[in-house]
């Protein structure tokens, strides 16, 4: 069993978002967004799922 993480920004829950509205830097603040949904998602499957794929093309 395998998990992709294929984050698409517009449908990660708006909690993740609100944390770093007040960023001025916009990458800055999708990339935090984008690890703390991921390593959300991981430590809720570490002890179920043995490999973990993310879609590069997400992150590019």
């Amino acid at each position: 069993m395998c998990v992709g993480l294929d984050p698409i920004l517009e449908k990660i829950p708006e909690c993740y978002k609100q944390a770093y509205r007040e960023y001025d830097n916009e990458f800055e603040a999708i990339g935090k967004i984008l690890f703390d949904f991921n390593k959300d998602i991981i430590d809720c499957i570490a002890d179920k799922v043995p490999v973990v794929k993310p879609q590069m093309a997400f992150y590019e």
